[in-house]
């Protein structure tokens, strides 16, 4: 059975007690009742309503000034983030006591209606009453009024205080008409009351034994009732403790007999069960915390650990139990930083704002560990630090290799600022990115004219641009080989031909981000190559002129059309032993090319004749003169020198053909020697003890061998370069001269 079954049971037999009770005294219940209801029915609703319009009055008066006081918080400058947040909370919450504001005011003109019409029907004596009363209230509503719009519309501080004012004095004078209008129905109803009470004196003993009884009769109905519930009410105790100390599986029996304390049980299984999916779930959370790779910290407001995770652990090197209730200053600090750095940490953390950054820490057994470090503040409603999380990650792996990588670009900046080819990155619009110092070197630009600058358009001759622009097209879409030549403009306008390797640059991602490309300055081999093509024309052109000489010499002899014995026969073979000499000649000037180029050549040093040397060579050359109609003037001077007498034939002959290749016809030649004293000549020929030319071997005379003709000339800066293998200077560089000496 339900409690509220049993309860109604034993109010039933209290009734019937107290029925068989009145039956004595019915005249006199029918008196109380008439009192009563004369009670109710007019003093008593009076006094209710005139509460009832105190109390609407007076709630209206305090919701309005409490709307006064958060509105005015709520627009002025807070201090806090934390203070605007309570500050904004109260206004919520307030933006529901005007609606209660507004239900007050419906509440006190119905209280106000009411009261006017218990007025009218039983009491027309007090309508004096009512008209202050209406007259009042309506003074103190429409006061209240006013100040929540003014305040709305942002009026200022003074006229807000002198409505306030006001509505306080129209409340004060509201109170005290309406207390008047209560003592007035307090002293109405302590008559009738003493009227009341005169009637039932007499009954007092009767209803006194009634309610003896029936007070008996229900403290024997409440201790049967608390028995049947005692059992279910100590199951539920019973369960509650378990519950408390951890045992999240208690479980009770419904109770069968009450239904009431059946419901209760269930509800708390439920809760139970509940707590027990939160506590799963907490679990989960701790446990997926414990598998974060980052150590998770929770500190209080004085930085004592209320919990680590199991990457602390392993970072750190200390178990939870050794330091929960510790600080980390007390555990962690490596003396890395200054006591001002944690002091800002602290302010910035204090201030509600979280901080970051890096921190050196020191590991159980002692070493140092880089770690980056985010602390997240907790505060409370009042805005004051309750807790701090804090996130750490171990970089020390990753400081290493960033230092390591930038050891790594160091070293390659070096390499490609010190090596000496061009170096060059651009990026995907063909900008240039990087430029070594030799390309800045050879081409004659500073460092902030290259950068940023369109390659294509600014380095590269005109007609050069759109090809190269496509190879640089290709090379970024991979469809290339990545070598090609192409020239290059220098800031003075020259033109140097570059031999380059490309290579396709990647971002962290794998997206191309441009190109470097290395590159050697083949200006030099190139013009190289084109001379040593030059010269083999040149050098086939002179060999094949000797040959056909020598091969038109020897069909004559071997045809029989010319006798040998002749006059003509023997020039004819006078010609082909020239030319025989002629191609020897060539040859061994090709072959001592190569010589020296290897450095396989050897001199073969004697004592010689200055005048032996320059005949020779005028001997040798006086046929190949003599065709060209030029005369060949030797100035002979007898000196005695140790050199090898073959090589200095050999360049004087080769000097004497290259005059007479390019002076003009009917020109001469001139051959001759200028013999530079040593000291100790110079001593001698002061002194006059030696005034002949004569050179001992082993003293340390130089002698000049000049060739003069009247030839065009060589420039002057083409001097250095004509010793080069395979030189020689263009046509168009020569100048026309009355003569020129070779040394």
């Amino acid at each position: 059975m339900k409690v509220c079954y049993k309860l109604y049971l034993s109010y039933i037999l209290i009734s019937l007690l107290g029925g068989a009770a009145a039956y004595v005294g019915v005249k006199a219940t029918q008196d109380i009742q008439r009192g009563f209801n004369q009670v109710a029915n007019e003093t008593i609703p009076v006094q209710n309503e005139l509460n009832s319009l105190r109390s609407a009055v007076g709630s209206v008066v305090i919701y309005t000034n409490e709307i006064i006081f958060v509105e005015h918080e709520y627009l002025k400058k807070h201090k806090s983030v934390a203070d605007y947040l309570s500050i904004k909370k109260r206004k919520n919450e307030l933006d529901k006591k005007v609606d209660e504001w507004n239900s007050d005011k419906d509440n006190y003109r119905i209280a106000l209606n009411k009261y006017e019409k218990l007025v009218l029907e039983y009491f027309p004596e007090e309508k004096e009453y009512l008209r202050e009363l209406k007259t009042s209230s309506h003074q103190v509503i429409k006061t209240s009024e006013n100040l929540l719009d003014l305040v709305k519309k942002g009026g200022s501080d003074s006229s807000i205080i002198l409505i306030q004012i006001n509505l306080e004095k129209a409340n004060e004078k509201f109170n005290d008409i309406i207390q008047k209008a209560l003592n007035h129905e307090y002293d109405e109803l302590k008559d009738r009351k003493d009227l009341l009470y005169s009637t039932i004196s007499g009954y007092r003993q009767g209803i006194y034994l009634i309610a003896l009884l029936a007070f008996v009769l229900a403290m024997a109905i409440a201790f049967l009732i608390s028995r049947s519930l005692l059992k279910d009410i100590e199951n539920l105790k019973t369960g509650a403790l378990r519950l408390g100390k951890g045992d999240l599986g208690t479980q009770i029996e419904p109770s069968m007999s009450n239904k009431e304390l059946g419901i209760l049980a269930i509800a708390f299984n439920q809760m139970a069960e509940n707590l027990q999916h939160s506590t799963a779930h907490i679990a989960l959370q701790a446990k997926a915390l414990d598998n974060v790779a980052d150590a998770i910290e929770i500190t209080d407001d004085d930085a004592r650990y209320l919990y680590v995770n199991k990457a602390f652990e392993t970072i750190t090197g200390y178990a939870q139990q050794e330091v929960l209730g510790k600080t980390p200053a007390a555990l962690l600090r490596s003396g890395s930083h200054s006591p001002e750095f944690y002091q800002k940490m602290f302010e910035i953390v204090s201030r509600g704002e979280i901080w970051q950054g890096s921190l050196v820490s020191r590991h159980k057994n002692g070493t140092l560990y880089d770690q980056e470090v985010t602390l997240s503040p907790i505060l409370n409603g009042a805005g004051v630090l309750t807790h701090v999380v804090a996130v750490k990650r171990d970089i020390t792996e990753r400081k290493r290799i960033e230092a390591t990588l930038r050891e790594a670009e160091r070293r390659w900046r070096i390499l490609l600022e010190g090596v000496s080819l061009i170096v060059i990155g651009l990026d995907l619009e063909g900008k240039v990115e990087y430029a070594n110092p030799f390309f800045l070197e050879l081409s004659g630009y500073a460092q902030e004219e290259v950068m940023g600058q369109d390659w294509f358009a600014n380095f590269l001759p005109r007609h050069q641009q759109q090809q190269v622009k496509h190879r640089f097209l290709d090379v970024l879409s991979q469809s290339f080989q990545p070598h090609y030549e192409n020239p290059i403009l220098t800031k003075s306008g020259e033109e140097r031909v570059i031999a380059w390797s490309n290579t396709v640059l990647h971002n962290p991602q794998g997206e191309i981000i441009g190109t470097m490309s290395i590159g050697e300055d083949i200006t030099e081999q190139k013009s190289m190559a084109r001379m040593k093509d030059e010269f083999l024309s040149i050098v086939s052109h002179e060999l094949r002129t000797p040959l056909t000489s020598i091969h038109g010499a020897l069909d004559l002899l071997s045809s029989g059309l010319m006798d040998a014995q002749s006059d003509k026969g023997r020039r004819v073979i006078e010609i082909a032993a020239e030319s025989v000499d002629r191609l020897v000649l060539l040859v061994n000037d090709i072959l001592d090319l190569e010589r020296l180029e290897s450095g396989k050549m050897r001199l073969s040093k004697q004592p010689c004749n200055t005048a032996d040397l320059l005949q020779k060579s005028a001997d040798t050359m006086k046929v190949m003169a003599k065709r060209a109609g030029m005369t060949l003037a030797v100035s002979p001077q007898s000196i005695e020198l140790c050199a090898d007498p073959e090589r200095i034939i050999q360049v004087l002959t080769n000097l004497l053909s290259n005059a007479i290749k390019f002076a003009p016809s009917n020109s001469t030649i001139w051959l001759s020697i200028e013999v530079l004293e040593t000291v100790e000549k110079e001593a001698q020929r002061k002194s006059g003890s030696n005034t002949h030319h004569s050179c001992d071997p082993f003293c340390e005379c130089q002698v000049i061998f000049k060739v003069q003709d009247q030839g065009r000339g060589i420039p002057g800066d083409k001097l250095d370069s004509i010793f080069e293998r395979f030189k020689q200077v263009d046509a168009s560089d020569s100048r026309k001269k009355e003569g020129r000496v070779w040394d």
